[in-house]
C-alpha cells in the first residue's frame, strides 16, 4: 500500500500568488499540500506547526 503524497510549500512573499495557484492545483489533484495561509491560524505557534510537518514523510517545494 502506498502512502498519500504530501507536499510542504515554502515561498517568498513575491511568489505567493504562483504558490497559491500550485497549492490549489495540488489539492484539486488529491495531493496533501501544506501552505501557511491555509494551515496556520492567528495566534497559533507557527514554528511548532511547521516542525510537525517535518516529522512525517513529506516532499518540500521551495519557491524563491
Amino acid at each position: 500500500m502506498s502512502r498519500p503524497l504530501k507536499v510542504f510549500l515554502s515561498h517568498t512573499h513575491a511568489d505567493a500568488k504562483a504558490v497559491r495557484a500550485l497549492y490549489d492545483r495540488l489539492i484539486a489533484d488529491g495531493v496533501g499540500a501544506w501552505l501557511d495561509k491555509e494551515k496556520l491560524i492567528p495566534d497559533q505557534d507557527w514554528e511548532r506547526e511547521i516542525r510537525k510537518t517535518q516529522t512525517s514523510p513529506i516532499y518540500r517545494a521551495l519557491a524563491m
